[in-house]
């Protein structure tokens, strides 16, 4: 009953704040972003979204979105003096979450067995449900393992029976892994499950925006090894959709492009993978994927036993990928393959002593990843210069590179990230001076980089005090005196006197990793979505509002 009535006081405090906004009430002008750990425990609306519903194939339904809900965080131009805390966004104790924008809405998921997501508009936190449905691949010579009737409700979960509606269209039984971006003028989302057995083969894509999410299949078998159990990453650029792969195989680790989209129910992509023992040269008119074969990139392939692509992003026109091993960008916008185009990629590791003398993380996880499992969790431009998380068997680092300190020879440009491009950020003052920890050695692993309009925040994992976001408006920091914390303290202050933004822990000391990490606009607002949490018990979702 204690607890009933002290959320019914904080729902009650935020209308009335929200009330108080609207009739004109002047409050203190804020020194750092409101933090909100939105949740919704009802998940009573069906599923919304303005636009017209993009479905395909058999499905013809429309999206009648009715959802009149202005239930949005305060404005953060006024100090709320409010922190509402309200837990388990997806409604199911699910202790981990992806976050990711979509047609104008953010979404968390999967639900922990799989079969859908939650999304609000940016800014709110009216969470509704949407349920997923994946479609039968049942052509080719290769097709979906489970036998479950379909269309099939899940994308898998861990433990899930093989052969149920519990496990994914291809017996998939691990957590999903998300992204979207648009191809050819239209925004999809992507998501891909994970095969404790090995022989993951299937990407689903969809356009859909109404209450059931139908994915088609992308059969990528044609470009995938046997040993490939989970995806790594995932991203889109120039049109084409970037899979890193972990894998234990002689071509580790796997890094496929996928040039064309699904079609009605589903893609059986042709592609330069020969009955997987010898490959064609990537020929996109004729292939709809290729293996870029990252074993031959320099400073990727092989870089362990289990390898896998950490990190892609795009900066500057060219694609960059980061692992255990170093960093690579092509020299290209469309890259190709390495073995038949090899200058079509260079190494851009930095050459820096402080760099070298340190080993990187490694895993022998193929699935299920969080951020503090990667050698190179992240990357973000901001202010004209590529950012890029590394974490290392002693700890933290984060880099930065300058493109236009290096401009020759060739493949050195002064608009792409070259060797001697990068420098060591916020390195420590007062302990090892070779790590990015902002003074505070329990922060052992960075778990966030992230870039808006007007600020680049890191974050980190911390087991002893709770996490620690930090943030800098500098477009080109050097020092940990660049940053600030809570209330605008100065992070080269000890972490005593300069906590993170929103205290240890945003507020809640037990919130000891971050999870994953989105970033969304609506009109003049900026919104940086986090979802922390111990790793054992439901997550939280906080949300940066600038």
């Amino acid at each position: 009953m204690d607890l009933l009535k002290s959320h019914i006081f904080y729902l009650l405090m935020a209308a009335l704040w929200s009330s108080c906004g609207r009739v004109g009430y002047e409050l203190a002008p804020l020194h750092e972003e409101a933090l909100i750990h939105a949740d919704d425990t009802s998940q009573s609306d069906p599923g919304t979204n303005t636009e017209t519903d993009h479905g395909y194939g058999p499905d013809t339904d429309t999206d009648t979105d009715t959802d009149k809900s202005t239930d949005t965080v305060a404005d953060t131009d006024r100090d709320t003096a409010t922190d509402i805390s309200l837990d388990d966004p997806l409604g199911d104790s699910s202790n981990y979450s992806f976050v990711f924008p979509y047609r104008g809405q953010i979404w968390l998921g999967p639900q922990t067995d799989g079969t859908g997501a939650v999304h609000a508009a940016p800014g709110s936190s009216a969470f509704s449900p949407a349920s997923f449905s994946f479609f039968k691949d049942s052509s080719g010579d290769n097709t979906h393992s489970n036998d479950a009737q379909s269309p099939y409700p899940s994308i898998g979960t861990t433990g899930c029976a093989v052969g149920t509606g519990a496990c994914g269209p291809d017996n998939e039984d691990g957590r999903g892994v998300f992204t979207s971006g648009t191809i050819r003028g239209e925004e999809w989302l992507v998501v891909s499950g994970a095969r404790e057995s090995g022989d993951l083969d299937y990407i689903y894509m969809t356009k859909d925006t109404d209450a059931t999410l139908d994915f088609s299949y992308v059969d990528l078998s044609a470009v995938m090894g046997p040993q490939t159990k989970g995806i790594s990453s995932l991203h889109v650029f120039d049109d084409r959709v970037y899979i890193g792969a972990p894998d234990t195989g002689g071509k580790r680790p796997y890094l496929v492009m996928l040039k064309n989209a699904p079609q009605g129910t589903g893609l059986n992509a042709a592609g330069n993978l020969v009955d997987r023992t010898h490959d064609e040269a990537c020929d996109i008119s004729i292939h709809d994927a290729c293996t870029l074969r990252a074993e031959l990139i320099p400073g990727i392939g092989h870089s362990t036993d289990m390898s896998m692509i950490d990190a892609i992003f795009d900066y500057n026109g060219r694609l960059y990928i980061a692992n255990s091993g170093g960093i690579a960008r092509s020299t290209v916008a469309a890259p190709l393959d390495a073995f038949n185009y090899p200058d079509h990629w260079t190494e851009v590791t930095p050459t820096s002593a402080d760099y070298s003398a340190l080993e990187s993380v490694t895993t022998d996880k193929v699935a299920n990843l969080e951020p503090a499992d990667k050698a190179a969790p992240a990357m973000a431009a901001f202010g004209g210069e590529l950012f890029f998380a590394r974490n290392t068997e002693a700890g933290p680092q984060l880099w930065a590179c300058a493109p236009d300190l290096v401009t020759g020879p060739a493949p050195a440009t002064d608009t792409d990230c070259d060797p001697g491009d990068w420098r060591l950020v916020a390195a420590n003052t007062n302990s090892d001076t070779s790590l990015t920890q902002f003074n505070n050695t329990p922060n052992t692993h960075i778990s966030l980089l992230a870039a808006t309009d007007e600020y680049l925040y890191v974050g980190f994992n911390n087991e002893t005090d709770g996490i620690a976001v930090f943030r800098t408006s500098n477009p080109s920091p050097s020092g940990v005196a660049d940053f600030t914390g809570k209330d605008g303290c100065a992070a080269h202050l000890s972490s005593s006197d300069c906590e993170g933004i929103g205290g240890n822990g945003l507020g809640l000391p037990a919130n000891s990793r971050i999870f994953s990490h989105a970033f969304s606009t609506a009109g003049s607002k900026e919104y940086l979505y986090l979802v922390v949490g111990d790793g054992i018990g439901a997550i939280k979702v906080s949300l940066l509002i600038r």
